[in-house]
């Protein structure tokens, strides 16, 4: 204010209307700079914020300019109003509307271009929001990426690391393998398990041949080499071992009597032992196209258990085979009973006696008559001096001639082989195997016998045709004989013709294939000192007739498809007066059906499985790749 007292005094007659006007043009003038200054650095105005802070700075140098045109404006205003005010005193009161009129304008210049900076400057921070934002994307996608990659690397790794493990374990553990087969072929049966678990003595599997070179031999030497640490795994008695011959050529004298070879096994107890060879626990048959031998099932559950068996048992009931009177061969039927906990030997009728320690006597097809002596003999075996607890298996052969002497000897207990052939009418139980030869399932008349079998619905069958026959078996005397095995009611016997003539057929009904006749003598002990206590005991003495040895033969003996095997052993045990010894076990077959393609099915799944899928599968990575890449 003071200041405008000494312009009022002091520059009225100095100052002319043109100086007046010049002053104000300057300001204009000045004004214009100013904003034409404000607008260049709001262009140039950067997002980063080192630019806006100069921005801001040459806004603040720019604001004292603008506060000093203004206060030179208002300077050159109080001028111009000072001398209107000395030249014409009259109108003053339009000045002062003319100046507040240019405040107000000037006002209004300043609210614009606060409004224009405040409008521009959302817009620049959207900008660059939005750089900072696609910044920060790109390098969360770069991180992404090699995240995923990672992952995918690291999880390959692991499934390779996984399987090199597994592959190693199963090398030193070959028991880790997991069984798939429908039918069990690498697992032991429960029969197995459950005999292993009962066991009482320790038992040493040793395989000659090293474990590598053992797996080599096959499909069915890795089965066996499954199987065999299958028992070792499951029964702390058992112990598995491999022995090279070649690196241990002094193994051999430790078992003068057996010609071992490679592969061959041996199961050896605390008091005795068994050699396996690889006959014995694989199904070896002939190709007869090439005349080569090939491994056709495996039976090394079967021969190993067996082989247990016989080795832990004290006492195993001894079975004679009368030789030297049949041309059949017996060999199946005495390998099965060996199997099964019997020890087996041949008496030859000309110079061999019956031993006492015989229990069971077999004759086995004869195609001749024995002598009387030697009947006399069998007779007196039965007999045991009163005391009985003998057997008698008789299996009559297909060509049945008149054996005199056997007859008597059977007539004597209530029996008789008839010489005609058993045939069986009802089609239920006629199975056809060719054109003329069929099987007959009998039925069993006696549950006594079929309580120890493992499947007594299974069928006892026998043979009709090709040459071989079965005969019926004649009860003659009710008391003492009784039927094991009989035919429907619709059974048939045919008797052959002796000149050519028509066969004779007769009914018979309920046609007994097999029958037991019983001799048995009782006695009674009184304890000394307690005459009302008494002991009773009953031996027995039997014969057995079966129609047909060829019941006993491999086919039938080596196949689960029928119960002769099983009720064999049930029978035998039963009247050798022990528990169900023995293990029925199934020949394991690895074979199945083969899926046959042709060529061109071969190249075009070629194609599709080894160059298709796995180009598909890379292309498909490499876009996946590529995308989150520039996300």
């Amino acid at each position: 204010m003071s200041k405008k007292k000494n312009l009022r005094k002091s520059t009225a007659p100095e100052k002319t209307e043109s100086d007046v006007k010049k002053s104000a043009e300057a300001a204009e003038q000045t004004e214009e700079k100013k904003e034409a200054a404000l607008t260049e650095a709001e262009e140039n105005t950067s997002v980063s914020e080192n630019e806006s802070a100069e921005a801001s700075a040459t806004t603040e140098t720019e604001e004292p300019a603008q506060d000093d045109s203004a206060e030179s404006a208002e300077e050159i205003s109080e001028i111009a109003e000072f001398k209107e005010s000395g030249e014409a005193e009259e109108a003053p009161a339009e000045e002062n509307e003319k100046e507040n009129e240019d405040e107000k304008a000037d006002s209004e210049q300043k609210s614009d271009k606060n409004k224009k900076e405040k409008e521009l400057s959302p817009e620049k921070a959207q900008k660059k929001a939005e750089r900072k934002d696609r910044r920060s994307l790109k390098a969360r996608a770069f991180r992404r990426g090699w995240f995923s990659i990672a992952l995918v690397a690291l999880f390959i790794a692991g499934v390779i690391v996984i399987n090199l493990i597994a592959s190693t374990l199963v090398q030193k553990v070959p028991a880790l393998v997991a069984d798939t087969t429908g039918s069990g072929s690498f697992d032991l049966t429960d029969d197995t398990l459950d005999y292993l678990k009962k066991l009482q003595q320790d038992i040493k599997i040793i395989v000659l041949a090293d474990e590598k070179t053992y797996r080599e031999g096959g499909e069915y030497y890795i089965q066996s080499d499954s199987l065999l640490h299958k028992y070792d795994d499951n029964s702390s008695r058992v112990s598995l071992e491999f022995m090279d011959l070649a690196s241990n050529p002094t193994f051999t004298s430790k078992y003068p009597d057996e010609e071992l070879a490679q592969y061959g096994i041996i199961v050896e107890g605390e008091n005795d032992y068994k050699y396996l060879s690889t006959m014995d626990y694989f199904d070896v048959q002939v190709d007869y196209t090439s005349y080569s031998y090939y491994i056709a099932g495996c039976k090394v559950e079967e021969a190993v258990t067996s082989a247990i068996l016989n080795v832990t048992l004290e006492n195993k009931p001894k079975v004679s085979f009368i030789s030297g009177i049949t041309d059949e061969d017996y060999s199946a039927f005495q390998t099965y009973l060996e199997n099964n906990g019997f020890e087996t030997e041949e008496l030859s009728p000309a110079i061999d006696n019956i031993s006492d320690d015989t229990e069971i006597l077999v004759l086995y097809a004869p195609n001749v008559d024995l002598d009387a002596a030697y009947v006399d003999k069998i007779s007196a075996f039965l007999n045991n001096g009163g005391e009985y607890g003998k057997q008698l298996l008789y299996l009559p052969g297909s060509s049945l001639k008149s054996m005199p002497n056997i007859d008597s000897l059977l007539e004597e207990w209530g029996l008789a082989v008839d010489n005609g052939y058993a045939v069986e009418n009802d089609m239920s139980k006629v199975s056809q195997i060719t054109y003329d030869v069929f099987l007959f399932a009998s039925d069993y008349e006696d549950t006594t016998y079929t309580e120890k079998m493992k499947n007594s619905s299974l069928p006892f069958c026998v043979f009709y045709g090709n040459g071989v026959y079965t005969h019926p078996v004649n009860i003659l005397d009710a008391d003492k004989a009784s039927t094991l095995l009989k035919l429907s009611d619709s059974a048939q016997v045919i008797y052959p013709p002796e000149t050519g003539d028509e066969p004779i057929t007769e009914d018979m009904p309920g046609l007994c294939v097999g029958a037991l006749a019983t001799k048995s003598s009782t006695k009674t002990d009184t304890e000394s000192g307690d005459s009302d206590t008494e002991d009773t005991v009953t031996n027995s003495s039997n014969i057995v007739v079966i129609g047909s040895n060829y019941a006993v033969t491999e086919s039938f003996l080596g196949s689960n498809l029928y119960g002769n095997a099983s009720y064999m052993l049930s029978l035998l045990n039963t009247l050798a007066g022990r528990d169900n010894v023995g293990i029925e076990i199934e020949t394991q077959s690895l074979d199945a059906e083969t899926l046959t393609i042709s060529t061109a099915q071969l190249a075009v799944l070629t194609i599709v499985f080894a160059v298709i899928l796995p180009l598909a599968v890379l292309i498909a990575g490499i876009v996946v790749f590529i995308k989150r890449r520039n996300m």
